[in-house]
């Protein structure tokens, strides 16, 4: 996270450190000896990618896991995309491949694609890029109301309000921080619930739009969580709710109030919290403490274990606590809402006979299909994406969809698995242009020569040799290094 809290970067590691840890918490992965363990999940590939996305916790929690081999945090996301295309690669036996180009050409393509800032040429995003209001709040610069060219939302966007679930239903042997050593099957569900819903019900432009965000983790002893963004304005100009220094000011104003509440009410609580002296922590390791154990010692005070209340009830500390942290979640909304407009039918909106689409793109059919891309330079948000394609439910999965990671060094394009018997811009109904033509040649009584380099290699400037070595290279990703060839 970056922006106006630049400055205090202290602060902001501080408390990812703090985020970190309570994901483990609600997600059972931390056990009552503070060390991380993994769940009994059948699927291996999906196991493999847990455990490396534990790995990056830990590394930002502190605590002890298998260690990642990581230069910086600025390989986390690296590390993380490339255990998405080892699982690609194992999975190639059942053909997720994309191997036809995903830029679509011709005199009636209409447009089909949502961007969260992917590298593309500038004309190919002007002809397949389009504005749902998720990219709208988002902030994405090509998605501006008012604006001009190629950066405007004004001429070809889709407005609706949503309502989806991301879910998991699975059986794990699994032993909370609180349970005994010993574990036993048990089936857990655990779920992130996006809503928008606009205030303007006949999803029109400029409108007015509230987020909500509910998430349960895996670990049963924790509430459900949610957090809402309100008052979203989509009018002329860029909208910035959803910026990363703007979720994170957010998010430390709601915990400052609750320290703040503790303090007005005389409660034991708020000396606790600020307390510089408890064995060294800082004022977000209080915090962490307070909300993930049943008992607390007040520092230097000799008394003896002060109990913290019910993590379930609204009105304890500990419920207060947790729904301001993770009031961070409204940081994460903008990807992904924009993915799930991809990724599912009928783009997750709800109800669907009020989604108000342009007739410049692609409509849904009666089953909630049409064709969308879902391009992103951004890979955490690329790898959700290409997991829906890989995990997602046909009934529920939008089955003209593909897309993933589109960056200026390599492109990751996966679709999803139903659909491997069309290329991506032969899906049914897509129309390409007029009646072919065919022009006459002239019979000549040359021969046919191929041409060739008018200069040896070695002459050659190092930036040609690059272009000219990139189109026999072979590629190891999904659908890379050919941005030459296919755009």
């Amino acid at each position: 996270m970056s922006g106006e809290l630049g400055e205090y970067g202290i602060v902001r590691e501080k408390f990812l450190k703090a985020v970190a840890t309570l994901g483990l918490h609600i997600n059972g992965f931390i056990n009552k000896n503070d060390s991380i363990f993994t769940n009994d999940i059948k699927d291996n590939t999906v196991k493999d990618l847990i455990q490396t996305e534990l790995g990056i916790l830990s590394y930002y929690s502190g605590i002890n896991f298998e260690k990642i081999n990581a230069k910086g945090k600025q390989d986390l996301d690296k590390i993380l995309f490339e255990m998405v295309t080892a699982i690609l690669d194992y999975k190639n036996n059942i053909s997720h491949k994309l191997t036809d180009r995903y830029i679509c050409k011709g005199k009636n393509i209409k447009k089909y694609m949502i961007d969260n800032a992917a590298i593309l040429p500038e004309y190919d995003r002007s002809q397949v890029v389009f504005c749902p209001n998720s990219s709208i709040t988002d902030g994405m610069n090509q998605c501006t109301l008012g604006a001009k060219g190629n950066y405007s939302a004004d001429d070809c966007n889709e407005i609706g309000s949503m309502n989806f679930c991301v879910r998991s239903d699975f059986s794990s042997s699994y032993s909370s921080s609180s349970s005994s050593s010993s574990s036993s099957s048990s089936s857990f569900k655990t779920y992130y619930n996006g809503i928008l819903e606009l205030k303007n019900k006949n999803n029109t432009l400029p409108n007015v739009e509230d987020y909500t965000i509910r998430l349960k983790g895996c670990n049963q002893e924790y509430p459900q969580i949610e957090t809402k963004i309100e008052n979203i304005r989509l009018d002329t100009g860029k909208v910035r709710a959803l910026e990363a220094h703007n979720a994170l000011k957010n998010t430390l104003i709601n915990i400052l109030q609750v320290v703040i509440n503790e303090y007005k009410a005389n409660s034991v609580y708020g000396p606790y919290l600020t307390s510089l002296n408890n064995e060294g922590k800082t004022i977000f390791d209080n915090m962490c403490e307070l909300i993930t154990k049943n008992e607390i010692s007040l520092p230097l005070s000799g008394e003896a274990p002060i109990t913290t209340g019910d993590l379930k009830d609204p009105k304890s500390i500990r419920y207060r606590l947790l729904q301001a942290f993770f009031s961070i979640l409204g940081k994460g909304s903008g990807d992904i809402f924009q993915e799930i407009n991809a990724a599912c039918k009928f783009g997750g909106y709800w109800p669907h006979d009020k989604i108000n689409t342009n007739k410049c793109i692609y409509q849904y059919d009666n089953n909630g299909n049409a064709m969308r891309c879902f391009a992103a330079n951004d890979r955490p948000s690329a790898s959700r994406f290409i997991f829906f394609m890989l995990y997602g439910r046909q009934e529920e999965i939008n089955i003209y969809s593909f897309g993933g990671y589109i960056s200026k060094l390599s492109d990751c394009v996966v679709k999803y698995l139903t659909n491997n018997r069309y290329k991506v811009c032969e899906y049914p109904g897509i129309k390409k242009g007029g009646k072919k033509t065919h022009k006459k040649h002239k019979r000549t009584n040359k021969k046919n020569t191929k041409k060739i380099n008018k200069y040896p290699i070695s002459y050659l400037t190092k930036k040609q040799k690059i272009i000219k070595n990139k189109k026999t290279k072979k590629c190891k990703l999904i659908f890379c290094n050919g941005r030459n060839k296919f755009l």
